[in-house]
């Protein structure tokens, strides 16, 4: 699996199966995401989806929800842009997929069929008739930086007041400068020695744990 970052995606990264990872027949040995999550309540739920397919042999994916069998989701409609898709069962007339689960932790595995498919994000529901658009429900960064012309040994400020999230406030700021992790807050100062290109990424955090990125060269 490659993660890579950009701004159209709900979280500012997705994930892509490498080039030449292919696995239609049997459920590959690694390429595993895991996600662990909690619900509140017992009840039944149903997992959609953002996708990006852009060739019918690369429409596949597998799902497993905790120690139920693997799910074939094949069939995506396949477009030039990200789009939501309930997981469905292709080897049972793509019959959408509903999960009961109990109060409590659960852990839901996705991995590959085909290769270079890209999911954005997964999104669990216990509204049955609820369909998400655009990006969903998502926090979103967004970075302002006090100088269009930054020179070495020049003190800039970054600010990250301007982002948001569609289910609240934002919680905690986190800035790295060339890869490394030095500031936390809705601002932060720093200064770069050397002349030459330099990345500057901030990540965003709300409240229920959603997290948003953005990176700047």
């Amino acid at each position: 699996m490659l993660v890579h970052d950009t701004d159209v995606t709900s979280g500012g990264q997705f994930i892509e199966v490498r080039s030449g990872n292919n696995s239609p027949g049997n459920v590959p040995e690694d390429g595993y995401a895991v996600y662990q999550f909690s619900v509140d309540k017992a009840g039944t739920y149903k997992i959609w989806g953002r996708v990006k397919i852009d060739m019918a042999d690369e429409d596949a994916f597998r799902v497993k929800m905790d120690e139920d069998a693997w799910v074939k989701w094949k069939g995506i409609e396949v477009g030039c842009k990200w789009h939501w898709d309930e997981v469905h069962e292709n080897r049972n007339n793509n019959q959408v997929m509903t999960y009961y689960l109990t109060a409590g932790s659960h852990t839901l595995v996705f991995t590959y069929c085909m290769d270079q498919t890209r999911p954005d994000k997964l999104l669990i529901t216990k509204d049955l008739d609820y369909i998400p658009t655009e990006k969903g429900p998502h926090a979103e960064a967004v970075m302002s930086i006090s100088s269009k012309t930054p020179t070495a040994n020049e003190t800039l400020r970054f600010d990250g007041s301007a982002s948001s999230s569609t289910e609240g406030s934002i919680a905690t700021y986190a800035w790295e400068f060339d890869g490394e992790k030095t500031a936390r807050g809705v601002m932060a100062s720093h200064t770069f020695k050397e002349v030459g290109k330099h990345n500057v990424k901030l990540i965003v955090t709300d409240k229920i744990g959603l997290t948003g990125r953005v990176t700047k060269q």
